[in-house]
């Protein structure tokens, strides 16, 4: 599959990290570290503020996880070239 990255669009800052989606995005807006999939939820985080779906984590207006930025609080857009 090779190398994969989402770069910023503004300061070209790698973005070669995982991104939560809103709940009503598409599935697309969502990827994990490797740039595909999406980011699974995790109980262990304890915040009861995010929704989950079949195994992933959907950001909620409040989420605080820390493995992945919040579709709440960055765009697809502004993390895709």
């Amino acid at each position: 599959m090779g190398y994969f990255e989402h770069v910023c669009q503004l300061c070209g800052v790698s973005f070669a990290i995982a991104r939560l989606r809103r709940a009503d995005e598409p599935r697309e807006a969502a990827w994990n570290y490797s740039g595909t999939g999406v980011v699974e939820y995790e109980d262990e985080t304890g915040h009861d503020d995010c929704g989950s779906t079949e195994g992933e984590h959907i950001a909620g207006p409040e989420c605080h996880g820390v493995n992945a930025y919040s579709g709440h609080r960055i765009s697809v857009e502004e993390m895709k070239v």
